[in-house]
């Protein structure tokens, strides 16, 4: 977690509605053209409202974000009318992606070092690559960058670490005719990072679909919020995600696809980057929007690299 969101990562990442160049600021889930919550002017010092603290114990959402996000994993994992699996279509578009960016985004920063194969999205959402709560920590701390035109600040916590839940009656984790993952209840929470980015805040969950807490997958939601009070829930984002090695998390939605990655620039300086995609992979038409954009995120409230909107053709 657009963010991610989340982007999102999230969270990404980080993480969004639609794209700007859809009519919606992606991370702001704005009207275009309008003045996003928790945006902050040139020159202005960042701020973080009193209200990140108030949601961060929001258990309500929290645990709902966690069922939302559950159901979306399993939709992903289906088979759709054609046949073909949600993580099929999706890694094929995520690789049609890639291609594509070099040439758009010559001066960007690179995303063809994702390996994102249905073989492998499908083991992780699976829950059985043996994911640990240190997945989400390169992205802990605070981000400063831009989203569109305007300065937005993301405040990635600490990751919080449970015991597995008690043991009980095993989940049927059998599959189907189709071949897709069957469980009959929700899974277990092992670890939880909270997130504030601007307009709204959201967790990264690391949930377990055994008892034993060692089939584990990647989960997130957003909530966006009202301006200014940040009192009110006006939209959310359900994501689930994909851990592509130690520093890059891949997060997915209804509607986007973010690429998410820490590293260091050529000063030795660390970045965050989003680069994501709008799609409607997971519909009837399994097609891609064409809109893409990427964000760099920094430590300096005072150095926010720009940000890039484009276009792109599939070869699908």
């Amino acid at each position: 977690m657009p963010i991610r969101f989340i982007v999102l990562m999230i969270m990404a990442p980080l993480v969004a509605t639609t794209f700007a160049t859809q009519g919606v600021s992606a991370e702001n889930g704005t009207a275009a053209g309008a003045e996003p919550s928790g945006a902050v002017r040139e020159g202005s010092e960042p701020t973080f409202p009193e209200a990140i603290e108030d949601w961060r114990v929001a258990d309500d959402e929290r645990e709902r974000g966690l069922v939302a996000a559950e159901k979306l994993r399993r939709r992903v994992l289906a088979r759709g009318d054609d046949g073909r699996t949600g993580v099929a279509v999706i890694a094929e578009g995520i690789g049609h992606f890639q291609e594509a960016f070099g040439d758009r985004v010559p001066d960007g920063q690179p995303i063809d070092g994702f390996r994102v194969t249905a073989d492998r999205l499908r083991r992780q959402l699976r829950g059985n690559d043996g994911l640990d709560p240190s997945v989400f920590d390169p992205f802990t701390g605070r981000w400063y960058g831009r989203w569109d035109e305007m300065l937005v600040n993301h405040d990635w916590r600490a990751t919080e670490v449970f015991d597995p839940r008690p043991a009980g009656d095993p989940s049927d984790d059998s599959e189907g005719a189709s071949g897709d993952e069957r469980t009959d209840r929700e899974p277990g929470l092992l670890a939880l990072q909270y997130a504030w980015i601007s307009n709204g805040f959201g967790w990264n969950y690391l949930a377990s679909l055994d008892d034993a807490g060692h089939q584990n997958v990647v989960l997130g939601m957003v909530y966006y919020l009202e301006s200014p009070e940040y009192r009110r829930i006006v939209g959310e984002t359900p994501l689930v995600g994909f851990a592509d090695g130690p520093t890059r998390l891949v997060w997915i939605t209804e509607q986007e696809i973010y690429l998410e990655e820490v590293f260091r620039d050529g000063s030795g300086d660390p970045r965050y980057v989003i680069t994501g995609m709008t799609h409607d992979l997971l519909g009837p038409d399994r097609s891609v929007t064409g809109d893409g954009v990427q964000a760099i995120y920094t430590r300096d409230p005072s150095r926010r690299p720009a940000f890039r909107k484009f276009t792109w053709s599939s070869t699908r």
